[in-house]
Parts: C-alpha cells; sequence; structure tokens
C-alpha cells in the first residue's frame, strides 16, 4: 500500500515471525545469547516464557535458523508449532520431525523404538538434536509427561534429545503442579522476555524500517515514539501495529514523519492498546479513527490526488525536533541506543546538506551511535553515525581487540547533515568496537563505543 510513498521494499510492521527483522536488543539479546551457550553445552530442558506479543515465536525462529547455520552444523533441529496433541500424536509429531521411519498402525511403543534409534544414529555422527517447542503452555498434562519420558533418551556421557519450551506465563503456572515435578526438576535454563523500554523503542522502529529499505527519510518523531510506548506498553506485537497504523495515516496525508497525532489515532482503532487520557482537548484524527484508520488514509489520498485538482503541500502531522546533542562528548555510547530526527523529507546526497542556521557548532565531534549492542555476524551490517559539524568527506577508523581499519568510502552514506550510515562486518566475536573521525591534521576525535554480541567469547 505505501511502500513507494516511504521508499521501502517490503513492509517493516508486519506481524509476520520474519528472522530478518530480529532485533537483538536488551532482554531480546539476552534470552538468544542464553539459548545458545546452553545449548552448546548440551544442556536437557530449557524454558523461555514471555507474555502474549512479547515475541516468543520470532525468539524460537531465529534460533532455530542460528542453529541450522551454525559452524560445522552441528545440530539437527526439529518444530512443533503446535503442541496440543495427544501423547501417541507427539511421538509421532517428533518421529516425522526427525526423520524417522514409524508405520503409525504399529503403536505407540514401535514409533518410540524408532525415535530412539534415529536419536542414536545422529548422536554417533556427532549432531546435537534440539526439538523446540512452540505455545507449550497449551501442552495437556499427559503429553507434557510423555515429552519428559522422550527425553529419558540418553547414552551414559550426554543426553540425546535437548528440548527447548517456549510459552506464556501459564506454562510456569502448569510446571509448578505437584504432577510437573520432574519435569520441572529438569530444567536447567529459564528466561523470561519482557516488554521493550522505552529506549528500545526508538531504535526498534528504526531498525525495523531499516531492514524494509528506508534511507533514514520516513520515521517518527519523539513525541510520536512517546506515544507509540505509551500505547503499547512496550509489546513488539502492538508496537508494529501501531507503527503500520501510523504509517497508513502519513501515507493518507502526503507525510514522511510521522508525529504524535497520528500514533494517537492508531491507538484510538487498535484493541488491546492503552488509550492515551489526556487533560487537554483532543484533534479530531483519533475520533475519526474509530470509524476506521485505513477507510481514512485512502480517503484523504484520493482528496490529495483528485485530478485536475491544484496541489497543495501537505503539512506533517508534527515538527521534527532535532537533538542537539545525543551523548556528552567523550563519554562511551549507553547500552540504549537513541534515535535521532531528520529533517520532514531529506534526500539522500554525498555530501551532507547545508546548515540549517548560523549557529551550528563549529568543532567536529561524534556524538553517538545507534545501535550501541549488534549481534556477531559475518554477514554485513548497518549502524547509524552520529555527529556535529562532519566533514564533507568522512574519514573514519575502525578499531577493536588492538587492531585497527579505515572504512571504505562506499561504507559510509550520508543521510543527513548529523547522521551518517556506516556497513560494517563484525565477525562472530564478543568484543567491544570503536569508531573515531580522523581530523584533517591527523588527530583524532573522541571514541563512540558500540558492542558486538557473538557466538564466541
Amino acid at each position: 500500500m505505501y511502500l513507494e510513498h516511504y521508499g521501502l521494499r517490503e513492509l517493516p510492521f508486519s506481524l509476520t515471525p520474519d528472522t530478518s527483522f530480529f532485533f537483538g536488543y536488551g532482554h531480546y539479546r539476552d534470552a538468544f545469547n542464553t539459548l545458545m551457550v546452553a545449548l552448546q553445552n548440551g544442556e536437557g530442558f530449557i524454558k523461555v516464557t514471555g507474555e502474549v506479543g512479547t515475541g516468543k515465536t520470532l525468539l524460537c525462529r531465529k534460533l532455530l535458523n542460528s542453529l541450522g547455520e551454525a559452524p560445522d552444523n552441528p545440530f539437527v533441529t526439529a518444530y512443533i508449532p503446535n503442541p496440543y496433541l495427544t501423547p501417541s500424536a507427539l511421538i509421532l509429531a517428533v518421529a516425522e520431525e526427525l526423520g524417522a521411519e514409524v508405520n503409525t498402525r504399529e503403536g505407540t511403543h514401535r514409533a518410540l523404538k524408532q525415535i530412539t534409534q534415529r536419536l542414536l544414529e545422529l548422536g554417533n555422527q556427532g549432531k546435537k538434536v534440539v526439538l523446540c517447542i512452540d505455545e507449550a503452555q497449551a501442552m495437556p498434562e499427559q503429553t507434557l509427561e510423555t515429552l519428559r519420558l522422550i527425553t529419558n533418551l540418553e547414552t551414559e556421557k550426554r543426553k540425546l534429545l535437548h528440548v527447548v519450551l517456549f510459552g506464556q506465563p501459564e506454562l510456569d503456572e502448569r510446571l509448578t503442579q505437584q504432577s510437573a515435578r520432574q519435569l520441572r526438576q529438569r530444567i536447567t535454563f529459564s528466561y523470561t522476555l519482557q516488554p521493550l523500554d522505552a529506549e528500545g523503542i526508538g531504535a526498534y522502529l528504526q531498525h525495523r524500517l531499516l531492514v524494509a529499505g528506508g534511507n533514514g527519510e520516513v520515521g517518527f518523531d519523539k513525541d510520536a515514539i512517546k506515544q507509540i510506548f505509551r500505547g503499547s506498553g512496550g509489546f513488539p506485537r502492538l508496537i508494529n501495529i501501531l507503527a503500520h497504523k501510523s504509517l497508513m495515516l502519513g501515507y493518507g496525508q502526503g507525510v514522511k514523519r510521522i508525529g504524535a497525532a497520528a500514533v494517537k489515532a492508531a491507538i484510538a482503532d487498535t484493541e488491546g492498546a492503552r488509550k492515551v487520557v489526556t487533560s487537554r482537548p483532543q484533534s479530531p484524527t483519533p475520533r475519526y479513527a474509530l470509524g476506521g484508520l485505513l477507510l481514512i488514509a485512502l480517503l484523504l489520498l484520493g482528496y490529495h490526488f483528485i485530478p485536475g485538482r491544484q496541489q497543495e503541500p501537505v503539512a506533517p502531522l508534527a515538527s521534527a525536533v532535532a537533538s542537539t546533542e545525543l551523548y556528552p562528548t567523550g563519554e562511551a555510547v549507553s547500552a540504549t541506543p537513541v534515535v535521532t530526527e531528520a529533517a520532514d523529507s531529506p534526500q539522500q546526497t554525498s555530501v551532507p546538506p547545508a546548515p540549517a542556521d548560523d549557529n551550528q557548532p563549529t568543532t567536529t565531534h561524534l556524538t553517538g551511535i545507534t545501535p550501541s549492542r549488534l549481534s556477531g555476524s559475518w554477514d554485513p551490517q548497518q549502524l547509524l553515525l552520529h555527529g556535529e559539524a562532519l566533514p564533507e568527506q568522512p574519514v573514519l577508523i575502525a578499531s577493536w581487540a588492538g587492531r585497527e581499519k579505515l572504512l571504505p568510502m562506499d561504507r559510509i552514506e550520508w543521510l543527513d547533515a548529523s547522521t551518517l550510515r556506516i556497513t560494517l562486518t563484525t565477525g562472530v566475536r564478543s568484543e567491544q568496537w570503536q569508531l573515531q573521525l580522523v581530523h584533517s591534521d591527523g588527530s583524532r576525535s573522541e571514541a563512540v563505543n558500540f558492542e558486538v554480541v557473538g557466538t564466541e567469547p
């Protein structure tokens, strides 16, 4: 609907759990690292819980993909998305996922023997078998017990099957029951996903827009981000719904920077969102949104492009407020990413735009980087580097683990007068990185730091 208007390749806030949009920040990064370390160490049962809409399914699929892409591929994975099964159905589902040949007419005992044989074959090949079960809170009591019995399959040295349970808080309640005490005792690692905090939401929105192909023109101003946090409570599913509806309204009004008014309209139109209460009179937009945000967007768009009608510039919903300094000069970047504000419709250029006024700072320095944490990868990743009075041809040095490299110019792209998009390949080791700007006299600016959280120490 609005891809061409915003210059995007795909919808940035789809509810489909697309792992390319995985946001390695805060609890999500910690949960993912916990899972990887636990499975590499050969733990038996692992549990991840979180409220509805916290991103458990996306984390589960990210784990499955990462295990399949691990060096030398030591893992074999199985996935059961709907565990509301009878005990016999669970056994057959596990057998099918593992590629064990089972005749359904031979009964569950025969199926268990085939699963055991298959696990032994994979174990002799040096493989670790990981079974991921989503929505685990829906498993009937007898099926949970059957799952425990399946994991009894082991050699003298190690477990043959590792299980990761993803579920809502009701799973914890199920495991407190007396009948589940044996399974509860086998859970060696557990993690509870929490909603995103206020600082993380801005980085989350920007991350998804960049992955979807954004070039910095489209975004949410500070007031809009605050409203999204208030309306969503930090739950990624609600964030996506509100951001998508806000973009629809922005498309209908012909703007690319989304303000608080559009988000308030989205909140009024969304079941489950926290309604924003204020003592000041509200604009009519939220009231109209109750009749259907999509209809408003289409009507506005149609009115704006009526044949023969003289086109007039469409005012933005709220003006963007530029931040003069994200971090104090010389301080390390904190663990919470910061989103900067851009002009309503900046044009991408090879050199920075001219300063808007004569009060711009004359001292060239870096002020921050977004995000401040990256998941280690051999694939190129993008960061936003923020600064003041940046030179037209910036020279950047990246440093890590006692090594340095000069960033090629084709890895540096201007987004606006104070923001550069840089492309880096960090590798998969956990390390502290820093970036510095080289001045014309050869001296260097104060460094901005970011952390690479890898799969290797």
